[in-house]
């Protein structure tokens, strides 16, 4: 899986989401891990759309009534009434900074097209058309949005395809085929990069149902996909679909093909009793996702190596417990997402042979690279934004030196190599700008000095944080996509957030083995502490403290694998 690039903010693809008999389900783009959303008994939630960020979904609902306007988190959890008032609002959708959110309403009658920002507030119309305006979605750099104006099954006055800019100024038909009076359009939403919009189009909605569409943004070039609805990916590279098994019973199952269309795969694993609608694809900021996550919903898993068999336990929070042997007792663990699936893969570093033994999540193959020195330090980071973690090694000497070998744009397997740090120093890998490529960053115990080599500008950060024993303990605490300066100090956590500024609380003791990841799936790292078999987290979603038995006194935490 690869990645999509735009105003310095990276994606990857995650879960898919949509609604099927009253019901919001999300599903992997794989075709696992399919789950329901729950719902009270008698209402019906639609229309799920994914925030920028991928850790919301807005959605209509008629839980108080009428259908109303809500957000909720990805797993179905707090959800926030947005609208409240006696009509129907429905078809969600966020503007790419996720600040605003445009809706339909028929409050004033006709059903209209609205904005608000994405709290609900200034709740503003944006047209005012005889008929029906549906389907709002912004263009991927904000200024437009496209939409479905008309009247269903109307030959005078049929559904198309129109654009507007964000105030409502300036509605324009996109041209359609000619001489054709009662065509219908559905569901128009753009590919990321702004060149392409994938709809779904009917001549005759009653007789035969719709069929996914692809064209250029200003109508031409049209190509046929499949049936029904249809989403590109966050990535741009793929497109999920709705086909039906037999139209009669409205049997349905959901496809994945690249965006031309090439090498459609049916999710046949899931096979739905009613249409599946609602069709949309969660991104995620290459600079917030969870570490340590080996199922890819979004959360950092219990895991542990037990160095005297070589076997790794893992408790995934969406998938449940399983076991792998991978490795020796000597290895280095390393694990990452190699394959850019958002999946973490089982990986060590051999240090008797500078070896990389990496099992890909993607397609279970294995992959061993030889990288490195006896004597070095793995540090594995994503040092090109693609996604893909890099394998990299720091080699301490009078001029220490970050080596890595780059996963995009590198067929000849080219290393990179930056000096940095004098003896002593310990490497602290991470993203410290938030620029979705990981920075080469060393901890100097001597002066309590972090010395960060930033890859947005390559200008020096260096500040003051910590004492020579502390153990380095940097993540993500405030969701903000940046690497925060932290330290773990006999059972004290002090943290230096890069949005919300010092902290520091008491979580765990002297001897414990900090193991901080997000496994709440916030976006935000949660202090964590493994204990004699036992794991105690903080949850920074809720402020709450669990503990949970998993593991052996002598086994190594996996989340703790980069814990200097």
């Amino acid at each position: 899986m690869s990645a999509i690039c735009q105003s310095g903010r990276c994606v990857a693809n995650g879960r898919i989401a949509f609604d099927r008999a009253d019901y919001i389900q999300t599903i992997n783009s794989d075709g696992t891990g399919y789950r329901v959303i729950p719902r009270s008994d008698g209402t019906a939630d639609r229309s799920p759309n994914w925030s920028p960020d991928g850790r919301r979904i807005a959605f209509s609902t008629n839980r108080d009534g009428n259908d109303e306007i809500y957000t909720m988190n990805g797993d179905g959890s707090n959800p926030t009434r947005l609208t409240n008032n006696a009509a129907t609002d429905r078809n969600p959708s966020y503007s790419p900074d996720g600040l605003t959110i445009v809706f339909v309403s028929n409050r004033d009658g006709n059903e209209e097209i609205y904005k608000m920002n994405n709290d609900g507030s200034n709740q503003i119309r944006l047209t005012n058309d005889a008929g029906r305006q549906a389907y709002p979605a912004f263009s991927p750099d904000g200024q437009k949005i496209v939409y479905v104006s008309g009247v269903f099954n109307s030959n005078t006055n049929p559904l198309n395809l129109f654009t507007m800019n964000v105030d409502g100024s300036n509605p324009q038909q996109i041209p359609g085929p000619a001489d054709v009076p009662s065509q219908q359009y559905f569901s128009p939403s753009y590919s990321p990069d702004g060149s392409k919009i994938i709809f779904s189009y009917t001549t005759e909605f009653i007789a035969q149902p719709p069929r996914t569409w692809t064209m250029n943004a200003n109508g031409t070039d049209r190509t046929l996909l499949g049936l029904y609805l249809g989403s590109y990916s966050p990535d741009g590279r793929k497109i999920v679909y709705t086909n039906f098994v037999t139209q009669s019973n409205q049997l349905s199952f959901l496809s994945v093909s690249n965006a031309d269309g090439s090498s459609a795969q049916n999710f046949a694993q899931t096979t739905f009793n009613g249409i599946v609608q609602g069709l949309d694809w969660q991104p995620i900021p290459l600079t917030s996702r969870a570490g340590f996550d080996f199922d890819a919903d979004g959360r950092s898993d219990v895991s542990v190596f037990r160095p005297s068999n070589g076997v790794w336990h893992l408790l995934r929070s969406q998938a449940g417990y399983t076991s792998f042997q991978w490795g020796l007792s000597t290895d280095v663990l390393t694990p990452a997402d190699y394959d850019g699936d958002l999946k973490t893969d089982l990986a060590v570093w051999r240090p008797s042979a500078g070896d990389f033994y990496v099992l890909n999540s993607f397609n279970a193959t294995v992959r061993i690279e030889n990288f490195g020195l006896a004597g070095d330090i793995p540090n594995v980071g994503d040092f090109d934004a693609d996604g893909r973690a890099d394998v990299a090694v720091y080699r301490p000497g009078a001029q220490g030196v970050f080596y890595y070998r780059a996963s995009m744009g590198n067929p000849q397997g080219n290393i990179t190599f930056i000096p940095w740090g004098v003896p002593g120093d310990k490497p602290v890998v991470g993203d410290y700008d938030g620029d979705g490529r990981s920075d080469a960053a060393i901890y100097r115990p001597s002066t309590g000095t972090w010395y960060v080599n930033k890859s947005s500008d390559g200008q020096l950060f260096a500040i003051n944080f910590g004492l020579a024993d502390d153990v380095l303990v940097p993540a993500d605490y405030d969701g903000d996509g940046k690497t925060d300066l932290a330290v773990f100090r006999s059972g004290v956590w002090y943290l230096l957030r890069s949005t919300q500024g010092f902290a520091a609380f008491q979580f765990g003791i002297a001897n414990d083995i900090p193991a901080p990841a997000d496994y709440d799936g916030d976006g935000r790292a949660d202090a964590a502490v493994y204990r004699n078999g036992v794991w105690w987290i903080l949850n920074s979603q809720t402020g709450t403290a669990e503990a949970l038995s998993f593991g052996l006194s002598d086994d190594a935490p996996v989340p703790a694998a980069f814990v200097r």
